[in-house]
């Protein structure tokens, strides 16, 4: 059972942890446009607009 399930829950991790980078840097993009401070990335990839 647990190695059936083990693909799926690969997958889904690595989704999230695609979608947490991506929101990430999205949002450090953000602050840094508007003149805000993110701590966590001083350079981000992904910048809005």
């Amino acid at each position: 059972m647990m190695l059936k399930q083990k693909p799926w829950i690969c997958a889904a991790a690595l989704a999230a942890g695609a979608v947490l980078i991506f929101f990430v840097e999205w949002l450090g993009g953000l602050l840094m446009v508007t003149g805000g401070i993110s701590p966590g990335s001083n350079a981000p990839l992904v910048e809005p607009g």
